[in-house]
């Protein structure tokens, strides 16, 4: 398949239909309220005294690995779900933040969990620049070989303008 004939097909995005642009409710639903449910039991986890923080450790990966599954299996596009699933997982941290106990061992210099926010804060500002990179040279190259196609579908002639 051409770029040209990619652009001319919709956008496939997650949870969205390719054909009308409406919203796959059946996916959009259980991506919500399966992210709301793990979130949830997590923070009820972190009431339990022998549990604390070990259910938010359980639930915030187990969100993202819910959000990818979704959003890839809805859209076949695998920047779309890792984009998706990491987002969930830095949104899950930095709520986790707010909990007594994980910020304190936030603040604690050198501590693990301090030094795991510094380097996720870096790889979530590389994630979204591939992601949004990406998507704008694929969408360049589909509109230079539309371009292409339209002018006959020739090769460029070298500079100086002999072949």
């Amino acid at each position: 398949m051409s770029f040209g004939r990619a652009l001319e097909q919709p956008d496939l995005v997650a949870t969205r239909d390719a054909v009308g642009g409406g919203i796959r409710w059946r996916s959009a639903l259980i991506l919500v309220l399966g992210n709301v449910a793990l979130f949830g039991a997590g923070i009820a986890l972190t009431y339990v005294p022998k549990v604390s923080l070990a259910g938010l450790a359980l639930t915030i990966p187990a969100a993202a690995l819910l959000t990818f599954v979704i959003l890839f299996s809805d859209s076949h596009d695998i920047r779309t779900a890792i984009t998706g699933s990491f987002v969930v997982l830095y949104l899950g941290l930095v709520s986790a933040s707010f909990n007594r106990n994980a910020s304190r061992m936030f603040e604690q210099e050198g501590s693990l969990l301090s030094e795991l926010l510094t380097s996720f804060n870096a790889l979530m500002l590389t994630i979204i620049g591939f992601y949004f990179g990406g998507k704008a040279i694929e969408e360049a190259a589909g509109r230079i070989a539309v371009a292409r196609e339209g002018q006959g579908g020739g090769a460029t002639p070298p500079p100086g303008g002999q072949a």
